[in-house]
């Protein structure tokens, strides 16, 4: 799992990349739109730099209905350790 932040010049670049996704693969029900890719591009090209900051948290997430039982185990657990608040807020 990534966790990105960015600066607001990265709009620019965004809309770009997009509509040059969308021309390729915008009719492609499967197709994605992946930030990283649009990083690499970014980079490779020198229109940027990144910075990774390394954590030793396992992440973990719900992309699919399957997901979602091993989700629940996993924040069960973290609040049995005290890593998450008993409530959590949004």
């Amino acid at each position: 799992m990534n966790l990105f932040g960015f600066s607001p010049s990265l709009r620019t670049v965004l809309k770009k990349e997009f509509a040059a996704f969308l021309e390729q693969s915008g009719s492609e029900l499967t197709s994605e739109f992946l930030i990283p890719e649009v990083l690499r591009t970014i980079i490779t090209t020198n229109q940027g730099t990144a910075k990774v900051i390394p954590t030793e948290s396992v992440r973990f997430g719900v992309t699919y209905p399957e997901d979602k039982e091993a989700t629940e185990k996993n924040i069960k657990k973290l609040i049995t350790e005290g890593k998450y608040p008993q409530h959590l807020r949004g």
